[in-house]
């Protein structure tokens, strides 16, 4: 009995990893799953607040080194073959992506001073940006294993075709590896881009009683996390007497870019959501609708933008 033209499914599991396009209709989009697990950190000071983040990484999580934050991924395909007159060929292939990450949260930032509170929460929205980058390599990795299906050429029997299939797409996990492997080994986990929690606050966060001022410098704007554009900008900060609430003007001659922060409350670029975040030292803000970035420093930038993957 011939089996020409029957379709046939085999599966394959690629690595597991941790650290802390126009396609034909057939293509299906990779699935991404995501469990966020929040552990909380106790603590009003930089002293309490990293004795106790350290205590949860190598006693209770069991870590063993002190990470911040911690990532697991893990990628899985699904193809399926059929047989026709020029040999074995794809029909089908089904990729997808599982995240778990482990995010920690401060017990008792109500009771820390301003100036902590706004530290504390520069700290998770870069611990948010770091995750975000470390998790495009998953989601890249599985997207091109998809992508196979459009080039993947026939072959003369399945076993020859579902070989190496697998052995291609294990090649794409291993080369995503890497990439996250590099901005790991780059950033430190991640945690050269947090704000040092015993540093006294700069111009660059505002707190109780910050005096105004007019910067000129340089503006690093991202709307994908991989092009970033660098130019001459000025920074204006404007704050009521004695209070937080203030008002940063990022401009240069194209656009204008207002952002609205007091502490406790929400952070708003031109009245919509944002974050205050650090990269390589330098204040940011991220708008929360499309993650578009921009980041200010006086002095000219030397290296490329961390989310420049390498």
């Amino acid at each position: 009995m011939s089996i020409s033209g029957i379709a046939k499914r085999t599966a394959f599991l690629s690595f597991v990893f941790c650290f802390v396009l126009p396609v034909p209709l057939a293509l299906s989009a990779p699935e991404v799953t995501t469990k966020n697990n929040y552990f909380y950190v106790p603590g009003a000071t930089e002293l309490e607040i990293t004795k106790n983040l350290e205590h949860h990484a190598r006693k209770d999580a069991n870590w063993g080194n002190f990470f911040w934050a911690k990532n697991i991924w893990s990628t899985n395909w699904h193809i399926w073959w059929r047989e026709t007159e020029k040999g074995c060929v794809l029909s089908r292939v089904d990729s997808s992506v599982e995240f778990e990450n482990w995010i920690p949260r401060w017990r008792h930032k109500s009771e820390a001073t301003p100036e902590m509170r706004a530290r504390l929460r520069r700290t998770s929205a870069a611990i948010d940006l770091y995750r975000e980058q470390i998790m495009s390599s998953g989601v890249s990795s599985v997207t091109e294993i998809g992508q196979l299906y459009t080039r993947f050429p026939a072959f003369k029997t399945c076993e020859e075709l579902k070989d190496a299939f697998h052995k291609q797409a294990t090649r794409i996990s291993q080369l995503y590896r890497d990439s996250a492997a590099a901005i790991a080994k780059r950033t430190g986990n991640g945690t050269r881009l947090f704000p040092d929690l015993n540093e006294p606050a700069g111009p660059e966060t505002p707190v109780p009683g910050s005096p105004d001022l007019e910067l000129d410098g340089w503006c690093q704007i991202s709307d994908d996390r991989e092009t970033v554009e660098t130019l001459m900008c000025r920074y204006d900060r404007s704050c009521e007497p004695d209070t937080a609430r203030c008002r940063i003007d990022f401009s240069w001659p194209e656009e204008r870019v207002q952002v609205q922060y007091f502490d406790g409350g929400p952070v708003r670029w031109n009245d919509e959501l944002a974050d205050f975040a650090f990269i390589n030292k330098a204040p940011c803000v991220r708008r929360v609708s499309d993650s578009r970035i921009l980041c200010f420093s006086e002095a000219e930038p030397k290296q490329r933008w961390f989310y420049h993957l390498p």
